[in-house]
């Protein structure tokens, strides 16, 4: 699950009813909210609240969208894929990860990509569509060595053995797994 990185001295302006110069909300006050629900939800995600992270990771969602800020929406979107694969329902993990994949391209962000192929190979797998679970944890595989990140390289390399040892392809699962 991504861990944003955001500036906690960063406020969010509060409309206080009895000044006269109120603040109205606007973009840059939803994305601010929606930094701070989606550092709270990975914090609830790593704490194994799943769904309060889920709550809150969907909150900042629908404000990223607000503030039209594609690359929170992307990482909301992946974090909610994420969220879900460890609840075990993996079609919505696979709804939220294609998503995640999509902005992910669309910006050119590498890192969210391999994230977002990352969960799809993963959640394949536990769907029992091999198949898939393949291609994507190659490209997945791709990304993370263009990234050179040794320890996203070495999932998708485990992930891909799986897979093929799920096929009886006993021959390639063991080309890949570590």
């Amino acid at each position: 699950m991504v861990n944003p990185v955001r500036d906690e001295r960063e406020t969010i302006p509060q409309h206080n009813p009895w000044c006269g110069d109120a603040v109205k909300p606007g973009q840059d006050s939803y994305k601010l909210e929606a930094d701070r629900l989606l550092k709270q939800g990975t914090e609830q995600y790593l704490a194994g609240q799943f769904q309060t992270a889920l709550m809150l990771s969907q909150e900042a969602l629908n404000l990223y969208r607000e503030a039209k800020d594609r690359s929170g929406e992307g990482q909301a979107l992946g974090n909610i894929g994420s969220i879900y694969y460890a609840l075990r329902d993996y079609t919505q993990s696979v709804e939220y990860s294609l998503q995640r994949l999509v902005i992910a391209r669309e910006l050119d962000d590498r890192r969210g990509e391999g994230q977002g192929l990352a969960n799809l190979g993963n959640a394949y797998r536990h769907l029992r569509d091999n198949e898939q679970s393949i291609h994507y944890s190659q490209e997945n595989l791709t990304v993370a060595r263009e990234l050179k990140d040794r320890r996203a390289e070495m999932a998708a390399l485990n992930n891909l053995g799986l897979a093929y040892k799920a096929l009886k392809d006993y021959n390639r699962a063991v080309e890949y797994e570590l």
